[in-house]
């Protein structure tokens, strides 16, 4: 399942609807299987309803960070789809979506698919 970020959904990216872009952090940008990747805000909450309360957002920590729904993890499958777990950024290892670069930890392999 797909979670949308405040816009449709038609798969992979969001609809023709929605007025922002879909790239790391921006309006549009959709989850994967596991809430990663999803668009969202400063204490609004739209990363709880992706049905794994381990996920926050990046920006209800570090202000000025892409805004994006993520969590820790161990390994990259721990992160799903298109993300992998990084072992650098917020002060230990989280889930970051291929979107926002970045390098993959050396000891996790990347499950892109």
């Amino acid at each position: 399942m797909i979670l949308a970020a405040g816009c449709g959904n038609s798969g992979s990216h969001a609809d023709a609807a929605c007025m922002g872009g879909s790239g790391c952090g921006e309006m549009c940008e959709l989850a994967n299987t596991k809430g990663v990747g999803r668009f969202c805000t400063a204490g609004g909450g739209e990363c709880n309803q992706n049905g794994a309360p381990f996920i926050f957002c990046t920006v209800d920590y570090v202000s000025g960070a892409p805004a994006y729904c993520t969590g820790p993890c161990s390994n990259d499958t721990d992160c799903g789809e298109n993300a992998y777990c990084s072992g650098a950024g917020m002060g230990g290892r989280g889930c970051e979506t291929m979107l926002c670069g970045g390098v993959p930890s050396v000891d996790a392999g990347v499950d892109a698919h």
